[in-house]
């Protein structure tokens, strides 16, 4: 992190749910230190993500309560602007296994 500030989080008890209460610490740009708070919850198979999540890359600061936070990537990919919906295919392996999918199928006379 050359010139970003350093970020600091502290997190909390494990909750039944598996998550866990999160404050995320930096040094604002007028001195003082800015804070933002949170939940951790673990990654679950099948289950949507939230579209406001954020990933975050944390390691332990020894001897101390605190994770510094290594990077962070998430909730600037709705401002944007992805696209809802399925991905947008236009390779020409797709384009010929949509039409054999969806092209007008030849009715039975055509056939012979």
């Amino acid at each position: 992190m050359s010139a970003e500030k350093k970020q600091l989080a502290l997190l909390g008890p494990k909750l039944p749910d598996g998550s866990q209460p999160m404050l995320r610490m930096q040094e604002g740009a007028d001195g003082g230190t800015e804070y933002a708070s949170g939940v951790v919850q673990p990654l679950e198979d099948g289950k949507p993500l939230n579209p406001e999540a954020e990933e975050l890359d944390m390691k332990r600061i020894e001897n101390s309560p605190f994770y510094e936070v290594l990077s962070m990537r998430g909730s600037e990919h709705t401002e944007k602007g992805w696209h809802k919906g399925p991905a947008k295919v236009t390779s020409n392996a797709y384009r010929e296994g949509y039409d054999r999918i969806f092209s007008r199928k030849p009715r039975p006379e055509e056939l012979n």
